[in-house]
Protein backbone atom coordinates (compact mmCIF):
# COMPACT_ATOMS: atom_id res chain seq x y z
CA UNK A 1 0.00 0.00 0.00
CA UNK A 2 1.08 3.21 -0.55
CA UNK A 3 0.49 4.29 3.24
CA UNK A 4 2.43 1.47 4.42
CA UNK A 5 5.91 2.33 6.28
CA UNK A 6 8.34 1.01 8.43
CA UNK A 7 9.99 2.71 11.95
CA UNK A 8 8.47 6.21 13.32
CA UNK A 9 7.89 7.40 9.54
CA UNK A 10 4.91 5.63 9.25
CA UNK A 11 2.45 7.95 10.86
CA UNK A 12 3.75 10.96 8.85
CA UNK A 13 3.97 9.13 5.83
CA UNK A 14 0.20 7.85 6.53
CA UNK A 15 -0.65 11.46 7.19
CA UNK A 16 1.45 12.67 4.20
CA UNK A 17 -0.21 10.48 1.80
CA UNK A 18 -3.59 10.80 2.53
CA UNK A 19 -3.23 14.60 1.94
CA UNK A 20 -1.96 14.17 -0.92
CA UNK A 21 -4.29 11.63 -2.14
CA UNK A 22 -7.40 13.61 -0.94
CA UNK A 23 -6.31 16.52 -2.25
CA UNK A 24 -6.02 14.83 -5.42
CA UNK A 25 -9.63 13.40 -5.44
CA UNK A 26 -10.78 17.25 -4.91
CA UNK A 27 -9.44 19.20 -7.57
CA UNK A 28 -9.77 16.07 -10.40
CA UNK A 29 -13.51 16.25 -9.41
CA UNK A 30 -13.45 19.77 -9.83
CA UNK A 31 -11.80 20.30 -12.78
CA UNK A 32 -14.21 17.01 -14.03
CA UNK A 33 -17.17 19.45 -13.09
CA UNK A 34 -15.73 22.35 -14.93
CA UNK A 35 -15.27 20.18 -18.55
CA UNK A 36 -18.33 18.81 -18.38
CA UNK A 37 -20.11 21.80 -17.46
CA UNK A 38 -18.14 23.26 -20.48
CA UNK A 39 -18.97 20.68 -23.31
CA UNK A 40 -22.72 21.26 -22.09
CA UNK A 41 -22.71 24.65 -22.06
CA UNK A 42 -20.88 25.23 -25.62
CA UNK A 43 -23.25 22.46 -26.96
CA UNK A 44 -26.65 24.52 -25.14
CA UNK A 45 -25.41 27.86 -27.00
CA UNK A 46 -24.95 25.80 -30.58
CA UNK A 47 -28.61 24.98 -30.37
CA UNK A 48 -29.94 28.69 -29.37
CA UNK A 49 -27.86 29.98 -32.19
CA UNK A 50 -29.11 28.04 -34.82
CA UNK A 51 -32.99 29.74 -35.02
CA UNK A 52 -31.95 33.10 -35.71
CA UNK A 53 -29.10 32.02 -37.90
CA UNK A 54 -31.53 29.91 -39.85
CA UNK A 55 -34.00 32.92 -40.71
CA UNK A 56 -30.90 35.22 -41.78
CA UNK A 57 -29.55 32.08 -44.33
CA UNK A 58 -32.85 32.45 -45.76
CA UNK A 59 -33.34 36.22 -45.98
CA UNK A 60 -29.73 35.81 -47.24
CA UNK A 61 -31.41 33.57 -50.43
CA UNK A 62 -28.82 30.75 -48.88
CA UNK A 63 -32.03 28.44 -48.67
CA UNK A 64 -29.57 25.21 -49.38
CA UNK A 65 -26.89 26.49 -46.68
CA UNK A 66 -30.03 26.80 -44.17
CA UNK A 67 -31.43 24.03 -44.73
CA UNK A 68 -27.56 22.10 -44.41
CA UNK A 69 -25.56 24.36 -42.16
CA UNK A 70 -28.23 24.82 -38.95
CA UNK A 71 -30.48 22.09 -38.76
CA UNK A 72 -27.84 19.73 -39.43
CA UNK A 73 -24.68 20.46 -37.99
CA UNK A 74 -26.19 21.68 -35.09
CA UNK A 75 -27.88 18.10 -34.57
CA UNK A 76 -24.82 16.74 -35.64
CA UNK A 77 -22.75 18.78 -33.20
CA UNK A 78 -25.60 18.61 -30.78
CA UNK A 79 -25.45 14.51 -30.84
CA UNK A 80 -21.61 14.60 -30.51
CA UNK A 81 -21.33 16.94 -27.26
CA UNK A 82 -23.86 14.59 -26.11
CA UNK A 83 -21.30 11.85 -26.79
CA UNK A 84 -18.93 13.07 -25.04
CA UNK A 85 -20.83 14.41 -22.00
CA UNK A 86 -22.37 10.50 -22.04
CA UNK A 87 -19.39 8.55 -23.20
CA UNK A 88 -16.11 10.23 -23.48
CA UNK A 89 -15.83 12.38 -19.69
CA UNK A 90 -17.11 9.65 -17.93
CA UNK A 91 -14.55 7.29 -19.43
CA UNK A 92 -11.69 9.75 -18.31
CA UNK A 93 -13.55 10.23 -15.46
CA UNK A 94 -12.91 6.23 -14.84
CA UNK A 95 -9.30 6.31 -15.96
CA UNK A 96 -8.42 9.28 -13.25
CA UNK A 97 -10.09 7.03 -10.96
CA UNK A 98 -8.12 4.19 -11.65
CA UNK A 99 -4.75 6.36 -11.86
CA UNK A 100 -5.41 6.99 -7.70
CA UNK A 101 -6.34 3.16 -7.40
CA UNK A 102 -3.15 2.13 -8.82
CA UNK A 103 -1.19 4.74 -7.07
CA UNK A 104 -2.82 3.67 -3.96
CA UNK A 105 -1.79 0.20 -3.80
CA UNK A 106 0.88 -2.21 -5.53
CA UNK A 107 -0.95 -4.96 -5.80
CA UNK A 108 -3.70 -3.26 -8.64
CA UNK A 109 -2.00 -3.17 -11.78
CA UNK A 110 -4.06 -0.44 -13.61
CA UNK A 111 -1.98 1.54 -15.92
CA UNK A 112 -2.86 -1.07 -18.93
CA UNK A 113 -6.62 -0.35 -18.73
CA UNK A 114 -5.68 3.40 -18.37
CA UNK A 115 -4.16 3.71 -22.18
CA UNK A 116 -6.84 1.79 -23.56
CA UNK A 117 -9.03 4.39 -22.26
CA UNK A 118 -6.69 7.10 -23.58
CA UNK A 119 -6.18 5.69 -27.22
CA UNK A 120 -10.60 4.65 -26.99
CA UNK A 121 -10.88 8.46 -26.36
CA UNK A 122 -8.43 9.73 -28.83
CA UNK A 123 -9.88 7.60 -31.94
CA UNK A 124 -13.14 8.18 -30.82
CA UNK A 125 -12.49 12.17 -31.19
CA UNK A 126 -10.82 11.83 -34.02
CA UNK A 127 -13.26 9.88 -35.70
CA UNK A 128 -15.87 12.25 -34.75
CA UNK A 129 -13.94 15.61 -36.36
CA UNK A 130 -13.29 13.25 -39.59
CA UNK A 131 -17.43 12.83 -39.63
CA UNK A 132 -17.93 17.03 -38.77
CA UNK A 133 -15.32 18.12 -40.76
CA UNK A 134 -16.31 16.26 -43.73
CA UNK A 135 -20.30 17.36 -43.72
CA UNK A 136 -18.85 20.83 -43.77
CA UNK A 137 -16.83 20.80 -46.33
CA UNK A 138 -18.57 18.52 -48.73
CA UNK A 139 -22.27 19.71 -47.61
CA UNK A 140 -20.69 23.43 -47.61
CA UNK A 141 -19.91 23.31 -50.91
CA UNK A 142 -22.38 21.81 -52.69
CA UNK A 143 -24.91 24.06 -50.74
CA UNK A 144 -22.86 27.47 -51.84
CA UNK A 145 -22.90 26.01 -55.44
CA UNK A 146 -26.78 25.28 -55.59
CA UNK A 147 -27.38 28.86 -53.87
CA UNK A 148 -25.23 31.21 -55.98
CA UNK A 149 -27.19 29.06 -58.95
CA UNK A 150 -29.93 29.90 -57.23
CA UNK A 151 -29.58 33.57 -56.68
CA UNK A 152 -27.88 33.78 -59.98
CA UNK A 153 -31.07 32.13 -61.72
CA UNK A 154 -33.55 34.02 -60.39
CA UNK A 155 -31.94 37.48 -60.74
CA UNK A 156 -31.90 36.32 -64.39
CA UNK A 157 -35.74 35.59 -64.87
CA UNK A 158 -36.71 38.60 -63.20
CA UNK A 159 -35.15 41.19 -64.98
CA UNK A 160 -36.44 39.35 -67.93
CA UNK A 161 -39.75 38.43 -66.80
CA UNK A 162 -40.41 42.56 -65.85
CA UNK A 163 -38.08 44.11 -68.46
CA UNK A 164 -39.57 47.80 -66.72
CA UNK A 165 -39.73 46.88 -63.11
CA UNK A 166 -37.56 44.09 -63.86
CA UNK A 167 -34.45 45.81 -62.49
CA UNK A 168 -35.92 47.42 -59.38
CA UNK A 169 -37.29 44.69 -57.97
CA UNK A 170 -33.61 42.77 -58.04
CA UNK A 171 -32.15 45.85 -56.69
CA UNK A 172 -34.80 45.81 -53.99
CA UNK A 173 -33.86 42.38 -53.17
CA UNK A 174 -30.14 42.42 -53.54
CA UNK A 175 -30.77 45.31 -50.57
CA UNK A 176 -32.12 43.74 -48.39
CA UNK A 177 -30.25 40.14 -48.73
CA UNK A 178 -27.30 42.60 -48.40
CA UNK A 179 -28.67 44.00 -45.15
CA UNK A 180 -29.60 39.84 -43.75
CA UNK A 181 -25.99 39.09 -44.81
CA UNK A 182 -24.49 41.81 -42.60
CA UNK A 183 -26.61 40.79 -39.83
CA UNK A 184 -26.42 37.48 -40.32
CA UNK A 185 -22.19 38.27 -40.10
CA UNK A 186 -22.77 40.26 -37.26
CA UNK A 187 -24.51 37.53 -35.39
CA UNK A 188 -21.86 35.01 -36.13
CA UNK A 189 -18.93 36.65 -35.07
CA UNK A 190 -20.54 37.80 -31.89
CA UNK A 191 -21.36 33.91 -31.89
CA UNK A 192 -17.53 32.84 -31.96
CA UNK A 193 -16.79 35.85 -29.24
CA UNK A 194 -19.61 34.66 -26.86
CA UNK A 195 -18.23 30.90 -27.86
CA UNK A 196 -14.97 31.99 -26.90
CA UNK A 197 -15.90 33.11 -23.64
CA UNK A 198 -18.13 30.53 -22.53
CA UNK A 199 -14.60 28.52 -23.51
CA UNK A 200 -12.12 30.36 -22.07
CA UNK A 201 -12.54 29.70 -17.80
CA UNK A 202 -12.66 26.03 -17.89
CA UNK A 203 -10.42 25.58 -20.75
CA UNK A 204 -7.52 27.94 -18.53
CA UNK A 205 -8.39 25.99 -15.27
CA UNK A 206 -7.92 22.37 -17.09
CA UNK A 207 -4.45 23.75 -18.37
CA UNK A 208 -3.59 25.14 -14.98
CA UNK A 209 -4.33 21.98 -13.31
CA UNK A 210 -3.06 19.80 -16.15
CA UNK A 211 0.38 22.36 -15.23
CA UNK A 212 0.13 21.42 -11.64
CA UNK A 213 -0.40 17.76 -11.66
CA UNK A 214 2.88 17.43 -13.99
CA UNK A 215 4.82 19.92 -11.65
CA UNK A 216 3.56 17.85 -8.80
CA UNK A 217 4.61 14.23 -10.31
CA UNK A 218 8.03 15.80 -11.49
CA UNK A 219 8.88 16.80 -7.82
CA UNK A 220 7.58 13.40 -6.44
CA UNK A 221 9.74 11.82 -8.57
CA UNK A 222 12.65 13.64 -7.91
CA UNK A 223 12.17 13.47 -3.72
CA UNK A 224 9.77 10.80 -2.84
CA UNK A 225 11.71 7.25 -2.48
CA UNK A 226 8.56 5.74 -3.56
CA UNK A 227 6.95 6.17 -7.12
CA UNK A 228 3.53 5.23 -7.29
CA UNK A 229 2.21 8.83 -6.22
CA UNK A 230 4.65 10.07 -9.09
CA UNK A 231 3.06 7.90 -11.08
CA UNK A 232 -0.42 8.71 -10.04
CA UNK A 233 -0.38 12.48 -10.50
CA UNK A 234 1.05 12.31 -13.76
CA UNK A 235 -1.37 10.05 -14.54
CA UNK A 236 -4.13 12.48 -13.21
CA UNK A 237 -2.46 14.80 -15.37
CA UNK A 238 -2.34 12.82 -18.22
CA UNK A 239 -6.36 12.30 -17.96
CA UNK A 240 -7.21 15.91 -17.49
CA UNK A 241 -4.94 16.83 -20.33
CA UNK A 242 -7.18 14.67 -22.31
CA UNK A 243 -10.37 16.57 -20.66
CA UNK A 244 -8.39 19.49 -22.15
CA UNK A 245 -8.79 18.49 -25.49
CA UNK A 246 -12.07 16.80 -25.55
CA UNK A 247 -13.39 20.71 -24.44
CA UNK A 248 -11.14 22.40 -27.13
CA UNK A 249 -12.76 19.78 -29.54
CA UNK A 250 -16.13 20.73 -28.35
CA UNK A 251 -15.46 24.67 -28.94
CA UNK A 252 -14.21 24.07 -32.08
CA UNK A 253 -16.79 22.49 -33.34
CA UNK A 254 -19.13 25.71 -32.63
CA UNK A 255 -16.50 27.87 -34.54
CA UNK A 256 -16.46 26.01 -37.55
CA UNK A 257 -20.21 26.14 -37.79
CA UNK A 258 -20.35 30.06 -37.07
CA UNK A 259 -17.57 30.08 -39.39
CA UNK A 260 -19.33 28.15 -42.28
CA UNK A 261 -22.34 30.26 -41.52
CA UNK A 262 -20.55 33.77 -42.00
CA UNK A 263 -19.05 32.46 -45.27
CA UNK A 264 -21.86 30.98 -46.51
CA UNK A 265 -23.68 33.79 -49.36
CA UNK A 266 -20.16 35.54 -49.56
CA UNK A 267 -19.77 34.17 -52.71
CA UNK A 268 -22.17 35.58 -54.66
CA UNK A 269 -22.97 39.19 -53.35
Amino acid sequence: MLFKGDGMDSPVRFVLSSCAVLSTTAVFSMLASEARAAVGAIGGFCELCAPPLSILLTACGCTEASVLLTPKLSLLASGISSLISGAVLPALLVSGILCMLAGISEKLKLFDAIKLIHKTVKWAMGLAAVIFCAVILIGGASAAVMDGVAFRSAKYAVDRLLPFGGSMVTGTVETVASVALIAKNAVGIGGILIALLIASSPLLKLAGGVFAFRIGAAVCEAFSCDGRLSAMLSGIGDTLSSMFAVCVCSAAMLVLILGAIISAGMAFF
